[in-house]
């Protein structure tokens, strides 16, 4: 990020209050004297309250689920936004303008923006108005009626109907007189006809769906014509959507997302997102309680919406129909979730049914159980090529294999996933693993498989989630403790890495974090809490808060104690001043330092000895070289071990 990014960031942040912020969406209740606010945790079924929000540390921390980070953590995951989105949202909210260089190429200005958006918003309520109160409108309440769609949820959805004629709307919004022409064109509203703005073909006698972005705001229209109207040769797709723009991008907008973001949340038992194909199969879905459904527009699923979903759910079921059709399209999308770090299960329905029939028919809650029961996508697609090879033969297991191990060739899973499809393979086929291995790595090499990222068992597996952390346990009370020291002492930092180094952490987010106080630290200066929460990503920020409201609550704790007791050990307000003046580690990180230090050398006296009978078991006694070189190192480790324990 640039140095004008970064202090937009920070200028940003510090005009987005924290407890404005969630209070927005999250009932919040003072305690301590305003210290500290408690609400329920909006990313899982919270029943007792247990997120609390630090005003002084600007940050949040759930402690039932974990969640946590600081104004920017809580905007992405509660919204389901990246980091630029979530920055240009909370800069609007701050009525700041946003850098030219982070906004979309060629995207409008933010009173454009805006514009469009009021617009948007008008005209779904103009057509949804239509739809509700105009006898023109019979024909297309009649057909919702037809499909079992409630008035209820025509509400809900905001569904809406255009009338005959191309410049019906065009009109209405000319006599408003608020918006300009080429507010209608580049909102996809209309087009330009003759010199005059013409109604976009998608309307004109069409029942009408509001496509909605992930926070309920209009950002474009689908169009489905309705059975006995007559339509021009020009206007009679079944389905018609908005055109891709700045607004609406097609490739991460999911139809229902608003509605349905706060049930995918839930954990009952998982965090499921229902894909479904098209605006009806979702509202059905929605009305037969099933109100975790959503659906891509006019476009298959991408990786951009697998990325979108993640941030709500940790499983993915996509639902088609149970015809051949549906079957093929199925076996399509396999492709492209298989390199998605979530659980992707895929559903056919059964006699192929149509979703929206098969919810009005079997209702909702025998949807949920075939839900709960879908397979895995590469079982999936395992049982659909078995259905069409005879896996009785050789060959039908190899062309069985072939399939999916080309589907894993074609796309860009990381090594565990790779294993395990693998092994589903060979249990589910009687093959031999390193047979079917090896096939993998020449179909690769055929696709160019390995200049995409997909890589041999034996090398280094590449990183393609740039969002995730290190892989390992975060959970370390020591490290913890050392961590969040270093932030509390950010002056003593450079003598606290002449203590430790990386390699006492064990791998994982805890070792990261050090690794990256290390970065910030030689870059910017002593790695105080503060400064870190500016600098590192946002992917830190959570096991940053975690770690620092860890530490307050303690030092709380512990002043509360001997406040009590009249103990002397209390820490004053100015401990921290003294004791960085002075140079010196206090004593808890100095305790801690040295458990690390006594921990190193227990696990290097623990590998020497696995060395010493790796030896014996190969060679026997023999006391060559090697085996005295590797007893006087134990003997040394032994001593330094014994040492560090008696001065501790």
């Amino acid at each position: 990020m640039s140095d004008a990014l970064d202090q937009f960031k920070e200028t940003v942040r510090s005009r987005s209050d924290i407890v404005a912020v969630i209070s927005e969406s999250v009932a919040l209740t003072p305690r301590r004297g305003g210290r500290e606010y408690v609400g329920l945790c909006p990313f899982h079924d919270d029943r007792n309250p247990s997120m609390m929000v630090y005003p002084d540390r600007q940050s949040f921390k759930c402690w039932s689920c974990g969640a946590g980070g600081d104004v920017f953590g809580f905007v992405m995951n509660h919204d389901g936004l990246d980091f630029p989105r979530a920055l240009e949202q909370l800069a609007e909210r701050a009525g700041l303008e946003v850098p030219k260089r982070s906004r979309h190429r060629r995207g409008p200005s933010k009173e454009d923006r805006d514009r469009r958006y009021e617009l948007l918003e008008w005209v779904q309520a103009e057509l949804h108005n239509f739809l509700l109160t105009a006898r023109e409108a019979d024909v297309a309440r009649e057909y919702l009626k037809s499909r079992g769609v409630t008035s209820e949820w025509a509400k809900t959805f905001k569904l809406g109907y255009h009338p005959g004629g191309r410049d019906w709307l065009a009109r209405r919004t000319a006599a408003r007189g608020t918006f300009r022409p080429e507010d209608l064109y580049a909102a996809g509203i209309a087009k330009e006809f003759s010199g005059r703005p013409s109604d976009e073909l998608l309307f004109q006698g069409r029942l009408v769906f509001p496509i909605r972005d992930e926070r309920g705001r209009a950002v474009a229209f689908g169009g489905r014509v309705i059975p006995g109207v007559e339509y021009p040769t020009w206007g009679d797709r079944k389905y018609v959507n908005s055109g891709d723009n700045p607004l609406f991008p097609k490739s991460r907008t999911l139809y229902g997302l608003d509605l349905a973001k706060a049930a995918i949340r839930r954990p009952d038992p998982h965090r499921i997102a229902v894909v479904m194909e098209g605006f009806t199969d979702v509202i059905a879905a929605h009305q037969a309680g099933v109100t975790n459904a959503v659906a891509p527009l006019g476009t298959a699923m991408t990786d951009e919406h697998v990325t979108l979903l993640k941030r709500f759910a940790e499983r993915i079921v996509l639902v088609f129909d149970g015809d051949q059709a549906g079957r093929a399209a199925a076996g399509r999308a396999v492709e492209k979730v298989l390199a998605a770090d979530v659980d992707v299960r895929v559903l056919t329905l059964p006699d192929g049914a149509d979703p929206a029939d098969f919810l009005g028919t079997r209702g909702g809650d025998e949807f949920r159980r075939l839900i709960e029961a879908a397979p895995d996508a590469v079982a999936f697609q395992v049982d659909d090529s078995l259905g069409r090879h005879d896996a009785t033969t050789p060959t039908g297991r190899q062309n069985t294999a072939d399939e999916v191990l080309s589907t894993l060739a074609a796309s860009r899973p990381d090594r565990r996933r790779v294993d395990a499809v693998l092994a589903t393979l060979a249990d589910r086929l009687l093959m031999n693993e390193a047979a079917l291995r090896e096939r993998l790595s020449e179909l690769r090499s055929r696709s160019g498989g390995l200049n995409r990222g997909v890589v041999s068992h034996n090398t280094a597996e590449p990183t393609h989630d740039t969002d995730a952390l290190p892989v390992g346990r975060d959970d370390d009370p020591l490290e913890r403790e050392v961590l969040a020291s270093a932030m509390h002492f950010p002056a003593l930092f450079d003598r606290l890495r002449g203590e430790v180094g990386p390699d006492d952490f064990r791998p994982g987010p805890l070792r990261g974090l050090f690794e990256q106080m290390i970065d910030v630290a030689e870059i910017e200066g002593p790695p105080a809490y503060e400064l870190l929460i500016s600098q590192l990503d946002s992917r830190w920020s959570n096991l940053l808060v975690s770690i620092d409201v860890e530490a307050r609550e303690k030092r709380l704790s512990v002043h509360a104690t001997n406040t009590d007791t009249g103990g002397e050990d209390a820490p004053a307000a100015d401990d921290r001043d003294r004791t960085e003046t002075a140079g010196e580690l206090p004593s808890d990180l100095g305790r801690a330092v040295a458990a690390l230090r006594r921990r190193r050398q227990r696990d290097l006296f623990e590998r020497s000895k696995g060395q010493i009978a790796e030896k014996r078991v190969a060679d026997g006694d023999v006391l060559d070289e090697r085996m005295k070189d590797l007893l006087r190192r134990a003997d040394s480790i032994r001593r330094d071990r014994d040492d560090a324990a008696v001065n501790a």
